[in-house]
Order: structure tokens, then sequence, then C-alpha cells
């Protein structure tokens, strides 16, 4: 009588370590990437911000407190203490967002590092480091496509990433 239950404990336990080895393999395909990222929003969102409408490139964002927006018609320029950040708007004729960074890409002398997808305001987008060897200069950009046109959020100053990062995802696209 002990064997029986010795064999129905062993099947128990083969049954337990599978389902256990299942649950493993669905933690790990759901992506580290997207549970970082969804620390990282959450955690930026808790620094106090004020609001940003340019009139000019039609978007608004979310700056820190002290942090200074100066709009131009074609550029908008944020400084603190920390650093400085600039977003453009880019015309282009370009129906997607990864035609429009292979064209970027093949008139300049780059190299990216650290690219990745992601939807901002449901648009979609890119964030990546850039590097360019000949001038000894390197950024971390965001790239958001609307529509016709891309607007790019850059800093070199990398004290100034992780502001960079919660400013880019805090855009909204105000234009019709």
């Amino acid at each position: 009588m002990a064997k029986p239950i010795k064999a129905k404990n062993q099947k128990n336990l083969i049954l337990f370590a599978i389902i256990i080895i299942f649950v493993l393999v669905g933690a790990l395909a759901y992506s580290k990437s997207d549970i970082l990222n969804s620390l990282f929003v959450a955690q930026n969102e808790s620094q106090p911000t004020k609001t940003f409408e340019s009139k000019y490139l039609k978007f608004k964002i979310d700056l820190p407190y002290g942090f200074q927006a100066t709009d131009e018609t074609s550029r908008i320029t944020i400084n603190s203490n920390q650093g400085q950040m600039s977003i453009t708007r880019n015309g282009t004729n370009y129906s997607k967002l990864e035609d429009y960074i292979s064209d970027f890409d093949s008139k300049r002398k780059l190299t990216a590092s650290e690219a990745k997808n992601v939807l901002i305001d449901g648009h979609e987008a890119l964030y990546r480091n850039v590097e360019y060897p000949d001038q000894s200069f390197k950024q971390k950009s965001y790239y958001i496509f609307v529509g016709n046109a891309v607007y790019i959020f850059s800093t070199s100053s990398e004290a100034f990433y992780d502001e960079l990062d919660q400013i880019a995802q805090s855009f909204k696209y105000t234009g019709k």
C-alpha cells in the first residue's frame, strides 16, 4: 500500500513542477522592457509638473517645475540647471516612422543603440541613443510620428536623460 501512495505523490510532484515551469515561461515571455517601462513611467509621474503648450508646433507636454520652455516657430528649447533639450518638428512624406528613421540615418554618419519602439499618446514612436563619431557627440532622442510630421525630442546632456524620458512620454498632439 505504501508504493501506490508514493507513486501518486511522484505524479503530483511532476504535475506541480510542470505547472511551475509553465508559469515561469509565461512570466519570462512578458517583456522585461514593458515591466521596466511601466515602473519608469509610474516613477516619473510622481514628480510635480506644469503643462506647456506650443502654439506653433501643436502639442503640449508636462514640464517638471524649474524647467523653462521657449516656444519658437521651428523649435522648442527647454532649459534647467541640469541641461538643455530641444524639440523640433520635421515634415515627412513617409507613411511609417521606420521609413523616416531609415532615411534619416542614411544621410548621417551615426551609430544608434538602445533603440525601442513605443507608443506615445497613441502615436508610433522610437527612442534611442545616437552617437556621431566624427563629431565626438552623443545624445538621446525620441521620434514621435504624427501624420506627416516627426517630432524629435533630444538632449546631449546625460544628466537630463531622465527628464527627457518624462517630458517626451507626456507628449499630447493638439492639432487636428
